[in-house]
């Protein structure tokens, strides 16, 4: 009997540690209406562009996007989202609609429903930041968490802007997606 405690014991201790080594930006529980949110560090994608702003050393430098992963559930409801934040010189729309597409590294293309967002003007910048929100199906986590995310498109009104990430940006996008699925005790699987 103590050899089965010591044997659970061991066994908790160790999906204690491994829980604990992943770290979220933010999990926490509402309390007027328990909705859970869990939500992945953000992580830095493409490459450093200039911005509209000048200071005295010449264009200021800025990352070209941002990406995060989170997780919402309600009483009746639980979702995955994929969550884009692009830097654009210009004023751009976009429609409600499947207009986010992401290449992962095994060739798979994922087509994502993202809702219209007309942008903000970031005052350090110069620009419009555009906050692409797209539903993740729960079979496109599991993709995402297996394979490297290796670009992404997203399709505005008459323009279109693709994302190329690096292998650095490619593991730590897979570390925060896995990250958000072991909180939930989704990922990994274990038979």
């Amino acid at each position: 009997m103590k050899r089965l405690l010591l044997m659970i014991f061991l066994w908790l201790t160790t999906l204690a540690a491994a829980h604990a080594q992943c770290k979220v930006a933010v999990e926490t529980i509402d309390e007027f209406d328990s909705t859970r949110l869990v939500v992945s560090q953000p992580v830095n994608i493409g490459n450093m562009i200039p911005s509209n702003h000048r200071n005295a050393d010449g264009m200021l430098m800025v990352e070209e996007a941002k990406v995060l992963f989170s997780f919402t559930e309600n009483d009746t409801l639980g979702a995955f989202f994929l969550t884009i934040a692009a830097a654009e010189r210009e004023y751009y729309t976009t429609e409600e609609g499947y207009n986010i597409y992401l290449i992962m590294a095994d060739g798979t293309l994922l087509e994502m429903m993202n809702y219209p967002d007309k942008g903000a003007m970031d005052d350090k910048t110069l620009m419009r930041i555009y906050t692409h929100t797209c539903v993740a199906p729960v079979q496109y986590f599991f993709i995402m968490a297996d394979t490297y995310i290796d670009r992404i498109r997203i399709l505005y009104k008459g323009h279109k802007r693709t994302i190329k990430l690096t292998p650095e940006q490619q593991e730590e996008a897979r570390k925060a997606i896995r990250c958000v699925g072991e909180k939930l005790y989704f990922y990994p699987i274990k038979p």
